[in-house]
């Protein structure tokens, strides 16, 4: 998973691999409207270009919060579809 991969970047202090995910996550987010978590990757993806510190670790989990968010919001709108009842497609214009 996304977080599983930022757990490891972080642990291992690998700077490329936090980029290049964070890259991703910011592009697949703001594709899908999940502005806040693409802008919390945008800001942590300048600060671990700058270096491996303080910021980058905190940014760590302030996007963490925001992708469980992310992933919470999702998986409920999923789960509420599921539970509609099918359109009827003689009714379709």
């Amino acid at each position: 998973t996304v977080i599983d991969e930022l757990t490891a970047a972080r642990e291992m202090r690998d700077t490329d691999a936090l980029v290049s995910l964070i890259h991703s996550l910011k592009s697949s987010s703001a594709n899908i409207g999940a502005l806040i978590l693409a802008g919390h990757c945008s800001d942590l993806e300048q600060t671990a270009r700058l270096g491996w510190n303080e910021d980058v670790i905190e940014g760590i989990g302030q996007l963490e919060v925001e992708l469980e968010r992310v992933i919470d919001a999702i998986t409920f709108e999923r789960d509420f579809d599921a539970t509609l009842p099918a359109a009827d497609p003689a009714l379709a214009v």
